[in-house]
């Protein structure tokens, strides 16, 4: 941190971001924008224009209205429905690659009813993943199934799991062996807003709340806005939830052990928001840990998953492409993996070069 900046805003220093990249951070409204500016002493090449205007606009409808008329130059968080529209305007151009995501549904291992093994699994057997991928996935070609709590873009990744297929009937066997002769009741949260790895979670959750509906799992969805969903979550008050997960440099570690390791089931800011505290994959993951040898990491973390199917914590939905579409003559833009967004390449029309 700048000592500079420290001295000069205090407690504020957040609000005032002090850095070396090729821009620098500028004026802030709040819910209307965030304005930088090209960094002059930037040491790499710089900018080809002199001002990064960040807008937000929550509703995915607005948002593509304001890249059709021009308003913006580029947008994020594209809905898989609106992909065939983007593609056929010739304004426009769209960018797409595989992703570091998953979406998946935690369910709360703390406590009843997803402390049972049984429930869990009945949960994964009454899911279509593929109907749900094709549902809201444009078709799949955005998306797919997730069989593993990771993506298959990562290393480490477990190629030898076969996905879990929809089975009505072994659900309502393994729902009885559990106890829960009648089926039971359920609340599932859903998230107030689009994220990349669930691009309409009020109408996925209802698709699975469907799904469940025909093993006798009765859910009532529930929502709220994005902070409490986050904090209520991260205190485990929640017994089923959509979340997901965007990977953040590439390595296994990021993923398993961010979610399933014991460490960090730890309330009020679990990032293992299932709570699962299982040992035997404790164990794996810190002796991951502790070797950089990546062919011994590899086979630890395919252990990792073959315990996850297993004893399924968590229900991995989807893995999700990166999208993201600009007005024609933006070029330059590279995509990272990770999701993060790097302007500094880009190149505008000659028009839109401010």
């Amino acid at each position: 941190a700048s000592p500079k900046a420290i001295k000069d805003f205090g407690q504020d220093v957040g609000l005032h971001p002090v850095g070396t990249g090729p821009f620098s951070f500028a004026t802030w409204v709040r819910g209307e924008k965030i304005v930088l500016r090209a960094n002059p002493d930037y040491w790499g090449t710089k900018p080809s224009f002199d001002k990064l205007i960040f807008k937000p606009v929550p509703d995915n409808g607005a948002r593509l209205l304001e890249l059709e008329s021009g308003e913006i130059q580029g947008m994020d968080g594209i809905n898989p429905d609106d992909v065939p529209k983007i593609e056929a305007n010739p304004k426009l151009t769209m960018l797409k690659q595989p992703g570091m995501t998953i979406g998946y549904m935690s369910l709360n291992n703390s406590r009843p009813p997803f402390n049972n093994i049984k429930v869990r699994q009945a949960v994964a057997y009454a899911l279509n993943k593929p109907a749900l991928v094709k549902a809201f996935f444009a078709e799949g070609k955005l998306g797919q199934a997730a069989i593993n709590p990771m993506p298959p873009t990562i290393w480490g990744y477990n190629f030898g799991l076969k996905p879990i297929v929809q089975d009505p009937e072994h659900a309502r066997t393994l729902l009885r062996e559990a106890g829960y002769p009648n089926g039971l009741d359920v609340v599932l949260w859903a998230m107030p807003m689009a994220r990349p790895y669930m691009p309409q979670p009020q109408r996925i959750a209802e698709a699975i709340q469907s799904d469940l509906k025909t093993v006798g799992i009765r859910v009532s969805i529930r929502t709220y806005d994005w902070g409490i969903y986050l904090d209520k979550l991260g205190k485990g008050e929640h017994e089923a939830a959509l979340m997901g997960w965007i990977g953040d440099n590439g390595d296994p570690d990021n993923f398993l052990y961010t979610m399933l390791d014991k460490d960090n089931a730890n309330p009020p800011a679990a990032s293992n928001n299932c709570l699962y505290k299982g040992e035997a994959m404790h164990q794996l993951l810190l002796a991951a840990k502790k070797t950089t040898d990546k062919a011994k990491r590899t086979t630890l973390y395919e252990q990792v998953q073959v315990i996850a199917q297993q004893e399924m914590p968590l229900i991995p939905l989807f893995h999700s492409m990166q999208i993201i579409a600009f007005q024609k003559g933006v070029e330059n833009f590279h995509q990272n993996p990770t999701g993060m967004k790097l302007f500094h390449t880009v190149t505008l029309p000659k028009q839109a070069a401010k």
